[in-house]
């Protein structure tokens, strides 16, 4: 034979056998596969880890173990079971396997037509997996000091991984989880903080940030009461709602006792400028503000709830300042709808200077009562307006839906209202721009769908969409439904918490699934709640987003 085809011959084979080794030890299924090889011919072999990730999740997920007082990993057909919550953060009492590699781990996605295996090749990036610290290093920081990894008190044997599911770019552009790095050093010891605490030297948490720009350890201290153990429900430890609010987890937060005190303690870590809301919880039903924190939450309720602040944290200027001067105006009307078979209250913004012919852009905001009131839009847009983040606008605040009304008659009669009886009620009235891309329709919560719905629809009114901290409601079947309407490119702005764990899935679904669709989505994520204060205190950044000059707008998806 010629030796130059005989070489050839080898090189093609040797390419087959290492391409099929690289895709089956890339692939989800590899990892259960090797280990019935290895226990086959009697070779001990880590047991396999099903790691699995909520349908239309994306981002870090992470498992930290060995965590006193988090549930246990549950087994099946010889494989351990790692399910992640919508937030990507996982606690488990269970030990971290012996064998570090990443090998025996098969990941997957959770999908209405059960689970969908993930590859390594194109769905799985940046899989790390480290030991936090010796034994010896666990005992002597746990007896007499606060100190923080990854949430929850960790005992030996204790270790996080993690990995980050999405596209390369997505991988490239996301920040390493605070898991990945080093964690921070030693608080004050505990018992000296519960002193300070007791004689009102101190108020809790303990937060401590080494500098700014860095993660935070958060340490909740809690006196108990009647002998019960208290828990922190929260938006970093979450508040136990399952993910169709049917049940509540009744083990969540769940604190240590410090010694033989009745204290008890709960460590965890958050991003920096974090901001975060919080209860202690006693039994099912008692929950109560932290009497040791005087920092409370804005409510628009009025309820009380305790919030804490990394030091880095900066609260929104245009409500810090005072207000801008001079001011915009606005104007109260009723509008009689067809659609809806009732009447309408609405509030109308004129900004300063505000002139016939000006044919301003629109910002209408759906469920918009609450905006104006307890958020302050019109001092937020006077603000956003002097300092010329934005040019001037008029804002079409409309209270669409109405007490007693139980389905607020959504669907068609509320896409009518918003695309038409509503748009004709203000350009026959003032002057705005009748260029859909100088409108956009914004809502917040359980109006997203709403919103998105009317932004698509036929009349092509708007041409752009604000959702903030959009919520459940949002179906993957809405999402789907949505991206099969063509025709339309939609500037879309997303306000989204990191610790919105019961909604933070649906935000992310809802960008990728209007990005693959075509539509110019900016994705802003803050690390806070689904609150709100969240709302209220970043949809400045979501008019910048759609009204503002390009060099001011956050990044884009």
């Amino acid at each position: 034979m010629n030796p130059g085809r005989l070489f050839a011959a080898i090189a093609a084979v040797l390419l087959v056998v290492g391409a099929s080794v690289f895709l089956f030890f890339r692939s989800s299924f590899s990892s259960e596969g090797l280990y019935r090889v290895q226990t086959a011919v009697g070779l001990d072999a880590a047991a396999p880890e099903r790691h699995i990730v909520p349908e239309g999740f994306q981002g870090w997920a992470v498992v930290h173990y060995a965590v006193e007082g988090a549930p246990p990993l549950r087994e099946e057909d010889d494989a351990l079971i790692v399910e992640y919550p919508a937030s990507g953060r996982l606690d488990t009492s269970t030990p971290a396997p012996d064998d570090e590699g990443f090998l025996h781990r098969g990941y997957y996605r959770q999908t209405t037509n059960g689970l969908a295996p993930l590859s390594r090749v194109g769905d799985i990036w940046g899989e790390f997996s480290h030991r936090a610290f010796t034994s010896d290093d666990v005992r002597e920081i746990t007896d007499d000091h606060v100190r923080s990894f990854a949430g929850g008190h960790l005992v030996g044997g204790s270790r996080s991984s993690g990995f980050f599911v999405g596209s390369m770019q997505e991988f490239r552009a996301t920040e390493w989880p605070v898991e990945h790095r080093e964690p921070v050093g030693p608080g004050p010891a505990i018992e000296d903080a519960i002193e300070e605490i007791e004689a009102g030297r101190a108020t809790t948490p303990v937060v401590v940030q080494p500098t700014p720009g860095s993660e935070a350890m958060v340490t909740f201290l809690v006196r108990s009461a009647d002998s019960q153990t208290p828990r922190i429900v929260s938006d970093v430890t979450g508040w136990g709602e399952s993910p169709d609010d049917s049940t509540f987890d009744l083990t969540i937060g769940t604190m240590t006792r410090v010694g033989t005190t009745n204290w008890y303690r709960l460590t965890t870590q958050v991003a920096p400028r974090s901001r975060i809301e919080y209860l202690v919880a006693y039994g099912e039903t008692d929950y109560r503000v932290d009497p040791h924190n005087p920092r409370r939450a804005w409510s628009p309720g009025g309820h009380a709830i305790s919030e804490l602040v990394t030091r880095d944290y900066q609260p929104p200027k245009e409500l810090a300042d005072p207000p801008a001067s001079p001011g915009g105006r606005t104007v109260e009307a009723t509008i009689e709808s067809r659609a809806l078979g009732a009447p309408r209250r609405l509030l109308v913004y004129l900004p300063p200077g505000y002139r016939d012919g000006g044919n301003y852009p629109v910002a209408v905001f759906h469920s918009g009562g609450g905006v104006v009131c307890e958020g302050q839009a019109p001092r937020v847009l006077d603000w956003m307006i002097a300092h010329r983040e934005i040019e001037p606008i008029v804002g079409l605040f409309l209270d669409s839906y109405i007490a007693g009304d139980p389905d607020n008659h959504e669907g068609p009669p509320l896409r009518g209202f918003l695309t038409e009886e509503a748009p004709e009620w203000l350009a026959s009235r003032y002057s705005v721009s009748t260029a859909a891309d100088e409108w956009a329709i914004l809502a917040k919560s359980y109006g997203a769908q709403d919103a998105l719905d009317a932004a698509l629809a036929s009349a092509q009114v708007y041409g752009g969409v604000g959702l903030l901290i959009p919520g459940r409601r949002l179906t993957p079947a809405d999402l789907e439904a949505f991206a099969q309407q063509q025709g339309r490119r939609l500037h879309v702005a997303i306000l989204a918490g990191r610790y919105d764990q019961a909604n933070i899935a649906t935000a992310h679904s809802t960008r990728q699934t209007l990005a693959d669709a075509g539509h110019h989505v900016e994705f802003i994520e803050v690390p806070e709640g689904h609150n709100p204060s969240t709302w209220r205190n970043h949809f400045r950044d979501v008019l910048v987003s759609l009204f503002g000059a390009p060099d001011v707008r956050p990044g884009e998806a």
